[in-house]
């Protein structure tokens, strides 16, 4: 038998068990990319993977652990019964990379998209012009296709749940509140609890709940998402809503000294599916 030029991976596994598994191959984007700078194998980078509701596995892009050896440059990750998992690429230098909703079975090819998701808090318009400028060279010169580029979109701008950021519909959708008393204090509502398609905040003390939000899925019955959301306070609010996918952006607020009304808001979102 005659081996050509390349790499070899050895797996041994149990078949039958049921257990889920995704494949990660990572793509350098130097000579691609104007500002790309990672080699065309991605050695150097580290992969994370992780299931849903599970732990993070690890593996770092090497080229071989001795002389005359080669590693698979392919990142193999269990996946146990999830469903789904989150992918996120540490590359030499420092920018990260992330791939939302991975299902099990899938072999994927990850390119360098040299945008770091952790400075969009930053600058959030030089992020989304370096995320999507780059995609879009990618696509050109073939290395990924329409539909890839749609979901590395939906993984540069997916939720990242925290304090004061609420995240609906599996990450698509963030949700915050900013608050105003009548001592003109302000600050943001801190989550309270939270769920696919629903959360709610704290103003003041976490044994008071102040505002509950709603964002629903109503894409089969009217071609919309849904914002209802309903707060017991007379401080002055606005809770803003962002389809992180489209950029989309609803706001709603009460005035200071004004009991706060319901949300009802069935044309909020004609973004889907």
């Amino acid at each position: 038998m005659q081996i050509g030029p390349g790499t070899l991976a050895v797996e041994v596994s149990s078949a039958d068990n049921g257990n889920g598994w995704a494949e990660i191959k990572l793509r350098g984007s130097v000579g691609t990319l104007s500002n790309g700078k990672v080699n065309r194998d991605g050695i150097g980078a580290v992969a994370y993977f992780t299931p849903e509701d599970g732990k993070t596995a690890i593996r770092p892009i090497i080229g071989g652990s001795s002389y005359a050896s080669q590693d698979s440059l392919a990142a193999n990750f269990g996946m146990g019964a999830a469903t789904s998992g989150t992918v996120e690429i540490l590359w030499p230098g420092g920018v990260r990379n992330r791939l939302v909703d991975v299902e099990p079975g899938e072999k994927i090819l990850f390119p360098e998209i040299p945008c770091d998701f952790a400075s969009q808090g930053e600058d959030r318009a030089g992020y989304t012009q370096c995320v999507t400028s780059s995609l879009d060279e990618l696509v050109a010169a073939g290395v990924i296709g329409q539909q890839e580029r749609a979901r590395f979109i939906k993984g540069a701008f997916a939720c990242q749940p925290s304090d004061t950021t609420l995240c609906l519909a599996g990450g698509r959708f963030q949700a915050e509140v900013a608050w105003k008393n009548f001592a003109g204090e302000t600050g943001m509502g801190h989550v309270f609890t939270s769920g696919d398609q629903h959360g709610s905040f704290y103003f003041f003390n976490s044994e008071v709940l102040e505002f509950h939000v709603n964002l629903i899925d109503a894409c089969e019955l009217r071609n919309r998402f849904w914002v209802f959301a309903a707060a017991s306070t007379n401080v002055e609010y606005t809770l803003t809503v962002t389809d992180i996918e489209t950029q989309t952006v609803k706001s709603y607020t009460n005035q200071l000294g004004k009991a706060a009304p319901a949300i009802t808001d069935t044309e909020a979102f004609a973004t889907c599916p």
